[in-house]
């Protein structure tokens, strides 16, 4: 590098995408993370592209929410709840954001 050449400004993405390769890389493509945030459990299931963010409340109805990469669902007492399109973005969103 010359005297008279600026370093590269890096993007979001590049400080992203180094952080991840720092921080195990190519060992998130096929993993599978279990863990607690705020006294709720989550799991993350990647597999080959695929993937799979679970959160699981601490409710009497068992209410787990699933984000994959076609579609969001809550499920209650193993049954699949029907929500309105703003509640299911918002949920997504949520579950997404712990990820």
């Amino acid at each position: 590098m010359s005297c008279n050449q600026k370093p590269k400004e890096l993007t979001a993405k590049d400080i992203l995408d180094k952080t991840i390769e720092v921080a195990g890389g190519e060992r998130y493509d096929n993993a599978e993370i279990d863990f607690t945030f705020r006294n709720i459990k989550y799991k993350s299931i990647r597999q080959n592209g695929r993937f799979s963010l679970q959160r699981f409340l601490p409710d009497t109805l068992n209410t787990v929410d699933i984000l994959t990469n076609d579609r969001f669902t809550r499920l209650q007492k193993n049954e699949k709840i029907v929500l309105a399109d703003t509640t299911t973005f918002k949920y997504m969103e949520s579950v997404n954001s712990v990820h």
